[in-house]
């Protein structure tokens, strides 16, 4: 019996985005344990998809057109975090996890995208904690291609295992199950509304009913 890092997108599994603007997701994180074991250092990785559909990550040329970070807060406050890019060999080095031999843990990804890694403001997380849930802002690139899907991943984990202490050899760090929301570029949206007092009417000429149909577009496209 262990901790289990559990978090999940309270979004959904899509989030529709107008091109060039802010999604704002809220992240769960929670210990899902079926005991009471006690889990330690919480933390949570993410990957953004910063190349989007076009860029390369090298050297931002062609040009990245995906998803950027912009804040993370608990209760209105902000989050400790690094951002790291994966080099051109898809490696990523985590600024506070370590392997057995005490060496900085290496992450695998794809060259170009970006590892977020957010601390999280509590040196332990019980079975019976309320779940701490974080607003995350990231900015969709105003040249995002239209509907095409830039999955963000988030993983929790808690940096000091089952104990309080740094003790990798002994107690290794805790990771759970990976999370996926994607978030779909847009251009417009359509609302279509009864004007009336109730949702049904008489049929007939004698009973003319309308409808509004807005649309929304996204600034400058």
């Amino acid at each position: 019996m262990t901790a289990q890092p559990t978090v999940t997108f309270l979004n959904g599994a899509t989030d529709e985005v107008f091109i060039g603007n802010t999604a704002d997701l809220t992240l769960r994180f929670d210990n899902t344990a079926s005991g009471t074991d006690v889990g330690y250092a919480p933390y949570i990785n993410v990957i953004l998809p910063t190349n989007g559909a076009d860029g390369s990550g090298a050297g931002n040329s062609p040009v990245n057109d995906g998803v950027t970070f912009i804040s993370a807060t608990y209760l209105g406050a902000d989050l400790e975090h690094w951002l790291i890019e994966f080099d051109a060999s898809g490696h990523a080095v985590h600024p506070f996890l370590d392997d057995a031999t005490a060496m900085p843990l290496v992450l695998s990804g794809t060259p170009g995208q970006t590892l977020l890694v957010l601390r999280l403001p509590f040196g332990s997380f019980t079975t019976d904690q309320t779940p701490a849930d974080i607003a995350l802002k990231l900015g969709v690139s105003n040249k995002a291609d239209v509907n095409t899907l830039l999955g963000v991943t988030a993983t929790g984990g808690f940096a000091y295992g089952s104990d309080p202490f740094d003790n990798p050899c002994c107690d290794a760090p805790l990771a759970g199950t990976t999370s996926t929301l994607d978030i779909n570029p847009i251009v417009a949206k359509l609302t279509k509304s009864y004007v009336g007092t109730e949702q049904e009417t008489a049929t007939g000429p004698s009973y003319v009913r309308e409808w509004v149909v807005q649309g929304d577009f996204a600034p400058g496209q």
